[in-house]
């Protein structure tokens, strides 16, 4: 005599295949959902928002008026600034001129020396 099939144990062995192919297919979902880019967040601050979303040019432009003001304020010439830097006489004028046009970026210790020639702070000339 054949033995019944225990249908018990057959629909949990059916129930257990169904419950991983679930759980694999979830656990896709999930890894492609961390893959996706995200959004940025709308926790930024509104000074950092703006900062972020003005341009190097820009930026550059400011910083240039910054450093103009200061400079006249001190009455120097680009070539008296330019020479007081360290630059030679001949190319201190275009150094400081594209620096102050907003065509060249400089660095943050060329900055710094900038800021203690013409006596202000770095955060003064970097104000918007």
């Amino acid at each position: 005599m054949t033995e019944p099939i225990n249908l018990k144990r057959h629909y949990l062995v059916d129930f257990r295949k169904a419950a991983r192919k679930a759980i694999a297919s979830q656990v896709m979902k999930d890894v492609q959902n961390l893959l996706k880019p995200q959004k940025a967040s709308l926790d930024i601050p509104a000074k950092m928002n703006y900062a972020l979303s003005m341009s190097k040019e820009t930026s550059n432009r400011q910083l240039g008026r910054n450093i103009r003001t200061a400079r006249e304020a001190k009455s120097l010439s680009q070539v008296a600034l330019g020479v007081k830097l360290g630059h030679k006489k001949t190319e201190s004028n275009s150094f400081i001129s594209l620096l102050e046009a907003g065509k060249w970026t400089p660095k943050l210790t060329t900055l710094r020396k900038i800021a203690r020639v013409l006596g202000t702070s770095l955060e003064e000339l970097l104000a918007k």
